[in-house]
């Protein structure tokens, strides 16, 4: 989709990142999962069991991802991070209660192939 906006009476701006209509894509859980950045920038995923998070596809410069990271009724799942992910103070671990929530914040930054991120852990 693009989006086209007139300003001034003549210049525009275009946005041509978004090929999705917003909302929140349910990620499927597997021992290893892709997050595809040209289908959301908001994603759903809860954990089965130890997971492994690939470096997402198709992210653009300043590309912000959102992702609410849920415990099965089990829980104690690990996550292993992707090997672009750059966190503050190291990998975090994930909260272990069963049904626990964590929610990432991620940006990319293309000049150096990276993403910036954040955990807010045990969000209720």
């Amino acid at each position: 989709r693009e989006n086209v906006f007139l300003v001034n009476g003549g210049a525009y701006i275009e946005r041509t990142h978004l090929e999705y209509g917003g909302g929140t894509f349910l990620l499927t859980d597997a021992a290893t999962v892709t997050p595809d950045c040209s289908v959301a920038q908001s994603f759903r995923w809860t954990l089965g069991g130890n997971r492994t998070m690939a470096n997402p596809t198709a992210p653009w410069d300043g590309y912000a991802m959102n992702m609410r990271l849920i415990q099965d009724g089990t829980g104690s799942r690990t996550m292993t991070w992707p090997s672009k992910f750059r966190f503050a103070g190291g990998a975090p671990a994930l909260s272990t209660a069963a049904g626990a929530r964590d929610f990432l914040s991620a940006q990319y930054d293309a000049a150096d192939d990276t993403w910036n991120c954040a955990l807010a852990k045990a969000m209720s």
